[in-house]
């Protein structure tokens, strides 16, 4: 779920004039249709209406109601059909307010950018109007227009009376709809102030829109009639401006600032072409007539613009400095209270921020704005945000989705964050100019100061808890850890890791395994295979696990210990006392001492028995036990395990035991004679120089009697083969074949030993081994 936190602007607010005599009442307005064919009506068209209306002027209905359409061709003759009202549905919770007559609205966003209060403003209201029509067939030339009497009067324009707006169609070229514009065609502005003014619209079948200045229109519905420009205006520069107006022919957004206090017309066309055999032909325009009222720059009320407002509080008139507020963040929270104490100023306070609360775990900040932002003033990488955890770490922005709107303007920024906020307390969301130099822009033209801010309240985030439930020696030599967590309090989603961290007796914990999310993140146990057994043997191991959640490192668990079972020989030689260490994994353990004798047929500990003669388990932390002795019926070696196993006293239902380390006791009944050493050593290097010191290769031996030897050249020929005894084997260098003495350099050998050694039994039994290796060969007695 994603938090929202509402941005208002307040409007800046302007004052101005208009001109309206009590007959006049058209400030505005603009038309298009839509096609809605079928099988059995091929050319049947929705036309659609909206006229602006000065609220000052004579009433719109009844007596301009239903609203007359003629349709003009050179095809067929006029027609003209009554479009009924047709009422805006306002949805609950909407900022248009109604106006009125039933059904009309309030303009919206008309006076967003001026103050209400100014005198002279042109207030107005919209009605739409609809009917459906089935022309008679296709033409090149269709028109739809309106035109009625009482046409506000302004500045730009020399002429005034009636008010015509029309929007053309080809249809020679196939069904059309004519491009809709999609924000309101009246609005105020002030002098002084940069504007980006969108007159985008939406076109369904897929041509290419061309806007452009018109010139706006009088005359009738069938003959209508352009106006004339006052003086100093024209087609393209219909209003007065510090540097003219530049106009986007391919998005329809005007870029100007007003340089003085008038009220001017303009007028608006889209025309759409379609790319045919023939090239790109004119399918069908729009046109809208916009009455524009400008207030003087003395008269723009830039002091009642304080930057957001939210409706949990305010801001304050000027921007509170970075360094200030996270200081004033830093010293001290008030309970239940907006306030920050001022750090200079004991007892004061330096703002009374709002709050918004948000949702634990998400990874987008839902910003709303309730006036919109120029899109072209955030910054992509989300740097004209900032927010601040409560332990003063920034929280990094790493991206912002701007969901842009057809007049490029957004009410809605989604912050991407680096990781979700997952930590309760208050974070500070400043908005602070961004890596393309400047701060948000509202569509009024004015920017945000630095560093305005709001705290992001994180209250409902659960804290993880989890526990370490058991530590077992497994198999006398790895150490299984087992815990759990509340899924109620785990968030799969900001999970990184289970970190399994061990100490011996000195408590310096270290990591020893990372689980991170490529494994199963419902993993709840470990086996520590690092161990030698040796270690497991003589020392005990205390672990925690550790929970890595949104990359942010959580408190260990609390720890266990490892049972280490310990044996001392009893003074009569034939038992031990066997004593084991306590399992802090419960409350109250029960332990029971069990041995294991070694089953060759399964090459394991197979059955264990207690020591206890009732099998109960003991409370108590050693216990004597008297092994196994030799008689006649018992005359074998044997091998005994033993371990301890403890359980949970208190909750019999655990499934988990935890087991010690093992220890072991053989017993010896008849040992056979130990079998004499055996081994072979050959040289690897010798000298047959004569000159009594290695000259002879030679073998020495335990255990083995007789030899078989060959050495190879490096080509692999045999240069002296022998099978003696070994003490009498000797080689003096010289080539079996030629009996020459062979030259210098590396040879190999393959020597194969056996004897006769004691079987155990009163007899002997005969050993055997093979060696191979090189042999290097000095004759200059160079070793």
């Amino acid at each position: 779920m994603k938090n929202i936190i509402t941005f208002l602007f307040f409007a800046i607010i302007c004052t101005g004039y208009s001109f309206n005599a009590n007959a006049s009442h058209f400030a505005g307005g603009e038309i298009w249709y839509e096609y809605v064919g079928t099988p059995q009506h091929p050319n049947r068209y929705d036309v659609y209406l909206i006229v602006y209306r000065d609220i000052s002027g004579v009433s719109m209905c009844p007596g301009y109601c239903p609203a007359p359409i003629c349709i003009t061709s050179s095809c067929f003759g006029t027609i003209t059909v009554n479009a009924p009202l047709l009422p805006f549905n306002l949805k609950p919770g909407s900022d248009t307010l109604p106006g009125s007559y039933p059904g009309s609205i309030k303009t919206p966003e008309l006076l967003d950018c001026v103050n209400p209060n100014a005198q002279g403003l042109v207030f107005t209201e919209a009605y739409r109007f609809y009917t459906q029509v089935d022309l008679p067939g296709k033409c090149a030339d269709i028109r739809f227009a309106y035109s009625q009497n009482a046409r506000n009067g302004s500045d730009n324009m020399t002429t005034s009376g009636n008010f015509t707006i029309f929007a053309d169609l080809n249809s020679i070229l196939g069904p059309n709809t004519s491009p809709k514009f999609v924000n309101p065609a009246a609005k105020s502005f002030c002098a002084g102030t940069p504007f980006i003014w969108s007159q985008a619209a939406v076109e369904p079948d897929g041509d290419s829109l061309f806007y452009e200045f018109g010139i706006p229109q009088a005359g009738s519905c069938t003959s209508p009639a352009p106006m004339v420009f006052a003086q100093g205006y024209s087609k393209n520069q219909p209003m007065s401006t510090l540097t003219g107006i530049n106009f986007n022919n391919r998005t329809g957004t005007l870029r100007f600032t007003a340089s003085q206090q008038e009220v001017v017309v303009i007028n608006i066309k889209v025309t759409e072409y379609r790319l045919t055999s023939l090239g790109w032909v004119i399918n069908g325009s729009s046109v809208r007539d916009l009455q524009v009222p400008v207030v003087s720059s003395a008269n723009c009320n830039t002091s009642a613009y304080n930057g957001p407002q939210f409706s949990a509080g305010s801001f304050p008139s000027q921007a509170i400095s970075s360094d200030s507020l996270l200081n004033a963040f830093q010293v001290s929270r008030i309970s239940n209270s907006d306030s920050f104490p001022d750090p200079n100023n004991p007892g004061s306070f330096l703002v009374n921020l709002p709050v918004i609360d948000y949702s634990c775990f998400d990874s987008i900040v839902h910003v709303k704005f309730d006036d919109g932002i120029y899109c072209e003033t955030v910054a992509p990488d989300g740097t004209d945000f900032r927010i601040i955890g409560p332990d003063k770490v920034p929280r990094p922005v790493i991206g912002v989705l701007d969901n842009c709107r057809k007049d490029l303007v957004t009410k809605n920024i989604d912050l991407l964050l680096h990781k979700p906020l997952d930590v309760n307390g208050d974070y500070l969301l400043q908005i602070k100019k961004g890596s393309d130099d400047n701060t948000l822009v509202n569509k009024c033209g004015f920017a945000l100061d630095g560093f305005f801010a709001v705290i992001i309240r994180v209250n409902n985030c659960p804290i993880p808890d989890y526990n370490l439930t058991n530590v077992s020696v497994h198999l006398d030599k790895d150490i299984d850890i087992n815990w759990e967590i509340d899924p109620n309090s785990f968030e799969p989603k900001v999970f990184t890791s289970w970190n399994i961290l061990r100490a011996n007796e000195n408590d310096q914990y270290y990591i020893i395994k990372e689980l991170n999310n490529t494994v199963d993140v419902n993993v709840r146990s470990y086996r520590d295979t690092s161990l030698d057994p040796f270690d497991v043997d003589h020392s005990r191991f205390q672990y925690r696990v550790q929970l890595v959640q949104n990359g942010t490192h959580l408190a260990p668990s609390n720890r266990i210990y490892s049972i280490l079972l310990k044996d001392t020989v009893l003074p009569t030689n034939d038992g031990a006392t066997y004593s084991w260490t306590e399992y802090d994994g419960w409350a109250d353990g029960a332990y029971d001492l069990v041995y294991s004798e070694y089953d060759p047929s399964q090459n394991n500990f197979v059955t264990w028995n207690s020591v206890n003669a009732n099998g109960a388990a003991q409370n108590y932390f050693e216990q004597d036990y008297y092994w196994p002795q030799c008689t006649p019926n018992n005359d074998t070696d044997k091998l005994y395990a033993f371990r301890v196993i403890c359980s949970d006293v208190l909750n019999p239902g655990n499934s988990f035991t935890s087991e010690s380390n093992w220890l072991y006791y053989k017993l010896e009944c008849g040992r056979p004679p130990a079998t004499p050493e055996l081994y072979v050593k050959v040289p690897n290097v010798f000298s047959p120089n004569n000159d009594g010191q290695n000259d002879f290769f030679s073998l020495h031996s335990a255990g083995y009697t007789n030899a078989y030897v060959t050495v190879f050249n490096r080509w692999g020929k045999p240069v002296f083969e022998a099978s003696k005894p070994i003490d009498q084997l000797a080689w003096d260098g010289k080539d079996k074949s030629s009996g020459s003495q062979v030259a210098d350099g590396v040879y190999y050998y393959v020597v194969s030993v056996t004897g006769d050694v004691p079987d155990g039994l009163g007899g002997t039994k005969q050993v055997s081994d093979e060696l191979t290796g090189s042999l290097t060969i000095f004759s200059n007695g160079t070793k």
